[in-house]
């Protein structure tokens, strides 16, 4: 059975029924302690330390119960560049397995945001959980998150089936594994029979389509997107949505899309979260955004 302990610390700790408990039990000590006060102070006193042990353990609990949920949480960070505070006490939490998008103009935050999940910058203070694991202080690979780039940033001198071996060659996997791995992404992005081709005589939804199983062939818990389609035609950005969407919901893992375009935000994701300014405008589902915008 489960138990959501941050609500019964609420309970113990904040309910008025629980004071009115609580003065009637001195009341009670006072009645039986009127001939020793140094007695009658000794009880509150170890009650007193009592409810505040209680009220330590139950919030520590419901804390570690909740931060299990999220694959990715921020938690009163800031980050400046000189006198620009690009984002100042931010909090964000993503659930695991939810599609994500971050929506906002240039300027907004997001880029910061991708970069110090993906331990590409430091924050100034704050902190970083990956599946309720600290990683604030953690490099990039040491963290399980892959970062699919604008440009793709595939290796030109390596075929199709090299680069996307290439996280399973850098961890040492076998030969025979490696194998098995990249049939299975390039049959997920449907490009079974390109393994020999060089990267450069791909089309740009190709290339995107590799990138995609690269970073996936190191079987990440989070995948971030950095504006992925921005360099495609509108035809091939609008199969890529599908397809991406697709791909997640085979693989089940934490996608978090960065981008500025409203209409590829409100198709793909199963969250939005509006940002401007560094800040959090709005977070919701694709139809409460359109239909329900919280400000301009």
């Amino acid at each position: 059975m489960y138990i959501n302990f941050t609500q019964l610390s609420t309970f113990f700790i904040n309910k008025s029924r629980f004071y009115i408990d609580i003065c009637l039990f001195l009341k009670l000590i006072y009645l039986n302690t009127l001939t020793n006060k140094i007695l009658f102070i000794k009880c509150v006193l170890s009650l007193r330390l009592f409810l505040y042990n209680l009220r330590l353990v139950l919030s520590f609990i419901g804390g570690r119960r909740l931060a299990e949920n999220f694959a990715v949480s921020l938690e009163n960070v800031s980050v400046s560049y000189g006198e620009n505070d690009v984002l100042k006490n931010f909090n964000l939490n993503i659930k695991s397995g939810e599609f994500v998008t971050l929506l906002g103009p240039s300027g907004c935050g997001k880029t910061t945001i991708l970069k110090l999940i993906g331990g590409f910058t430091n924050a100034d203070s704050g902190k970083i959980y990956l599946s309720s694991k600290d990683v604030t202080n953690l490099p990039p690979h040491k963290r399980e998150v892959n970062t699919v780039f604008q440009n793709y940033a595939l290796f030109n001198h390596l075929n199709v089936f090299e680069n996307i071996a290439f996280g399973p060659r850098v961890k040492k996997r076998k030969e025979k594994e490696i194998n098995s791995i990249v049939k299975n992404m390039l049959k997920l992005v449907s490009l079974s029979g390109f393994e020999e081709r060089s990267v450069e005589s791909l089309s740009g939804g190709q290339q995107q389509r590799v990138a995609i199983a690269r970073a996936l062939a190191n079987e990440p818990k989070v995948l971030l997107l950095d504006e992925p389609l921005a360099a495609l035609d509108l035809k091939l950005r609008k199969d890529m949505q599908t397809e991406l969407k697709n791909i997640q919901k085979k693989m089940g893992i934490t996608f978090v899309f960065f981008t500025h375009d409203q209409e590829e935000a409100l198709s793909m994701a199963n969250t939005v979260v509006v940002m401007d300014g560094g800040k959090i405008q709005q977070v919701g589902s694709p139809t409460d955004i359109y239909n329900e915008p919280k400000n301009a």
